[in-house]
């Protein structure tokens, strides 16, 4: 369960999302303050070919903190206490998390993930990651997952 949190904390970081559900604010969002993961879900894909799909609800406990000077806090209460930095640019949010070791787990190297805003509302923030590269094994691979926060 561990690493599967810790999977999940990573993909949604490191993804960008497609145009089409990119929104264009006028203003900047604003993000600060602590929001709440709701749901997680994630599809996986090899060579084009739809291979894995996951959902995690949550219970009102893993949340994210975003301060108004750009750092932030990522916590799974037992399990994963990440510290991070973000930029918001556009449509876009980019997390970078330094490595570190806190808590019963690691991020042994850094790690930089961007994301689209879907929707950001007083009371709701969703965020979309997109994520392609070539694997170790040669195979074409893609994670798309959307994350739902509320506050």
């Amino acid at each position: 369960m561990n690493k599967l949190l810790l999977l999940a904390a990573v993909v949604i970081l490191i993804a960008g999302c497609s145009k089409k559900d990119n929104i264009t604010p006028k203003t900047q969002p604003v993000v600060t303050g602590q929001w709440y993961y709701t749901l997680d879900s994630a599809k996986l894909y090899q060579n084009g070919k739809l291979v894995q799909t996951y959902g995690l609800a949550f219970d009102h406990v893993a949340s994210i903190i975003f301060r108004p000077d750009g750092t932030g806090t990522q916590y799974d209460p037992g399990h994963v206490l990440y510290y991070f930095t973000y930029v918001i640019s556009g449509a876009n949010i980019t997390l970078n998390y330094q490595a570190q070791s806190i808590s019963n787990l690691s991020l042994p190297h850094p790690v930089s993930e961007t994301a689209a805003f879907k929707i950001i509302t007083d009371t709701k923030l969703v965020l979309n990651f997109d994520e392609s590269y070539v694997d170790s094994n040669g195979i074409n691979t893609r994670v798309t997952e959307e994350i739902d926060f509320g506050k």
